[in-house]
């Protein structure tokens, strides 16, 4: 038997061994490899072979036989390498990332606003065939099914007898083909009654003329939504007068939609091209109609 044999570690269990005097045998099958024991050899730890186990209790005979364990050569504990992996393009993403690429965001917004221009197209085209199915229904009525129904129109709502009376003195309401004022740029302003609301939108395409104005603005069914949402957050009935509930709540959803929710007290003017389309769609049987009034806050 070899007059030295070195016992293999780590740091932490050499100084174990060296504290505690003793080595005690392995049972972790990674390094007992033959089984459970004090595994010895004459390799120092400069030697890059497999120890072999020499337990206690055996002989010089029996370990000697074991020497030939001595040179197969040690492997090691395996590592798996990362596979390399192909450097991605900068610049070409399609979502958000780290901030490091451009996007596709200005192609995407391009083409969800020809679709909601196309959905409108479509709106307008579905609704033209109902009002022209409709027209068809009532030209087949005889006189006396007119006459119940405008009745049940005129209980419902009075002021549709109102509709054709002339205007009455007093009441302001120009007409679309009247002269453009001297301060429009857009070139479908009228006149206005005071010099605070004698404002144009400034484009050279008018912004009343936007498919996002007749869907936003005047859909009579988007109105009807933001004023029951209306009602019932502040709590309060809706006006009886369906044409000035409408026009007023038009008035609301383009200030919401081009400057968003303002404060209380904060009031703006609307151009008089948005607001006489507004009137033109939602007029009063008189041309009455408030204007632009200052807050009281300043």
């Amino acid at each position: 038997m070899p007059k030295v044999l070195y016992h293999h570690t780590d740091l932490v269990s050499a100084f174990n061994i060296s504290m505690s005097g003793q080595i005690n045998k392995s049972t972790d099958p990674r390094h007992a490899r033959f089984g459970p024991g004090v595994y010895l050899t004459e390799i120092n730890s400069n030697a890059s072979v497999k120890e072999s186990p020499v337990p206690s209790s055996e002989s010089s005979t029996q370990s000697r036989s074991r020497k030939r364990h001595l040179e197969e050569p040690c492997a090691g504990p395996s590592k798996k390498r990362k596979k390399p992996q192909a450097p991605v393009p900068k610049g070409k993403g399609t979502s958000r990332g780290k901030g490091k690429g451009k996007g596709k965001a200005p192609a995407a917004s391009a083409r969800r606003r020809k679709n909601d221009d196309e959905e409108f197209e479509e709106e307008q085209v579905l609704l033209k065939k109902q009002q022209e199915t409709m027209r068809a229904e009532v030209g087949r009525l005889t006189k006396r099914q007119m006459a119940d129904i405008l009745c049940q129109a005129i209980n419902f709502d009075p002021r549709l007898m109102m509709q054709p009376a002339a205007r009455q003195p007093g009441g302001y309401h120009p007409q679309p083909g009247d002269a453009v004022p001297n301060w429009c740029i857009c070139g479908r302003c009228r006149e206005m009654p005071t010099q605070s609301e004698r404002r144009c939108c400034g484009k050279a395409k008018c912004l009343s003329l936007y498919p996002d104005f007749d869907l936003l603005i005047l859909h009579e069914r988007v109105l009807a939504l933001a004023r029951i949402f209306r009602r019932d957050l502040l709590v309060f009935e809706d006006d009886v007068d369906l044409m000035r509930a409408n026009r007023h709540q038009a008035y609301r959803q383009f200030t919401l939609w081009s400057y968003g929710r303002l404060g209380a007290g904060d009031r703006r003017v609307i151009p008089s091209c948005c607001v006489w389309r507004i009137r033109d769609k939602f007029p009063d049987p008189f041309g009455q109609y408030k204007g632009y009034i200052r807050s009281r806050l300043g």
